[in-house]
């Protein structure tokens, strides 16, 4: 099995979106100008689609991979509701007497809901219910169709010159 971190993904990603926010209309104007620019620009041009077709049946294993785990609808348990803690308890009794004893603006009430809120933000049960593996394979999945139009537009910019239509 071959796995990437989801550092490459998020660099392979992050190239789709420069290049589809990129303004394109100078690519349609000529090229580059300057004889050693062109030839710096041709050289890692030509070294990046290397790399990438090195890395093409890898890239092709993940997508599909990432594919198929999508495709498999695991059940997930059912989570009945955490009961709640005595703290909580003892707290939200102790908020509701302060507030009922010197109002819902004094200090001893804010303080007593304060702590509610501190004790409710330290359960942590809400936050672990959801992983985020179906959106990791979303974006896997993207990340690996963005490389493989990475390698197209690269091809055809290698053979650009070779078409009858050219000069």
């Amino acid at each position: 099995m071959v796995s990437f971190p989801p550092s490459l993904n998020r660099v392979a990603w992050d190239i789709v979106e420069e290049i589809n926010a990129s303004d394109n209309s100078a690519a349609f104007t000529g090229g580059v100008v300057d004889a050693e620019t062109s030839a710096e620009y041709d050289e890692k041009v030509l070294a990046l689609s290397k790399i990438l077709e090195e890395q093409k049946e890898q890239i092709e294993s993940v997508k599909d991979l990432a594919s198929k785990i999508r495709a498999i609808k695991l059940t997930k348990p059912e989570s009945s509701p955490q009961p709640v803690s005595a703290a909580m308890e003892k707290a939200l009794a102790e908020a509701r007497d302060l507030t009922e004893k010197f109002g819902a603006t004094s200090t001893e009430a804010k303080l007593a809901w304060e702590t509610v809120e501190d004790i409710a933000q330290n359960d942590s049960s809400e936050a672990m219910k959801n992983d985020l593996t179906d959106e990791c394979l979303i974006e896997t999945i993207e990340a690996c169709e963005a490389i493989e139009e990475l390698q197209r537009a690269l091809y055809v910019n290698e053979h650009a010159g070779s078409g009858r239509y050219q000069g």
